[in-house]
């Protein structure tokens, strides 16, 4: 939904959750994961790019130029990246990180601490939230592309577990932004929850005169 806004608008967008899988990624890879000096230097040296790509028609992340966006969508590294998460340092070294990313014309940012900690004065935020057996059946169809042997019980199995770390973690845990607009998406489509997103979006920017009319 955020590339879709992102490109709506003509703004950069942050997939944030990219960041933290790409961390994740290296250090699986590495089996580094209570290496502080190397966490802090993975994150310094993450040259993280999202652009847009006419082959897939939708934004792909680039690390280096290099395109791992279907990389990051093992199970393994999802559960690693929700994992890492609740570690201080990789939230407050990663923040920085991800402040790099508002840039003019204006930046569409998706994460689940985004309104809370990382841009509390973002114009506008949303929180969206929905039935679970809905997320993991979306959540399926894209694993399924790079897993066909992947079932629907170990999706739910790990989104509960990601909510459950999510929710408890004391760093950043999850929570909508008092401000937040909140939306239950459970029974809409993609093109009805774009339509109240944007319609909400147009009102602020008019209302804050960053455009005039829409």
């Amino acid at each position: 939904m955020c590339q879709k806004i992102a490109l709506e608008l003509k703004w950069n967008v942050l997939n944030s959750g990219a960041l933290y899988r790409l961390l994740a990624f290296f250090l699986n890879e590495n089996n580094k994961f209570y290496n502080l000096n190397y966490i802090k230097f993975i994150i310094a040296n993450l040259n993280v790019e999202f652009v847009y790509s006419n082959k897939h028609n939708s934004i792909r992340t680039k690390l280096h130029g290099v395109d791992v966006s279907d990389i990051l969508q093992e199970l393994n590294i999802g559960s690693s990246a929700s994992y890492i998460s609740s570690f201080y340092v990789v939230r407050r070294h990663l923040v920085r990180k991800q402040h790099k990313f508002c840039k003019l014309p204006g930046l569409v940012a998706d994460g689940r601490d985004m309104g809370t900690v990382v841009f509390p004065n973002a114009v506008v935020k949303f929180f969206l939230y929905s039935d679970m057996y809905k997320r993991t059946y979306c959540r399926l169809l894209q694993l399924k592309k790079k897993n066909p042997d992947i079932n629907f019980k170990q999706v739910l199995s790990d989104l509960k577990k990601r909510d459950k770390r999510d929710l408890e973690r004391e760093v950043s845990h999850l929570e909508p932004a008092l401000d937040s607009i909140k939306i239950d998406s459970t029974d809409m489509s993609v093109k009805e929850l774009f339509d109240i997103i944007m319609k909400n979006v147009y009102e602020k920017l008019k209302s804050l005169e960053i455009i005039k009319n829409y």
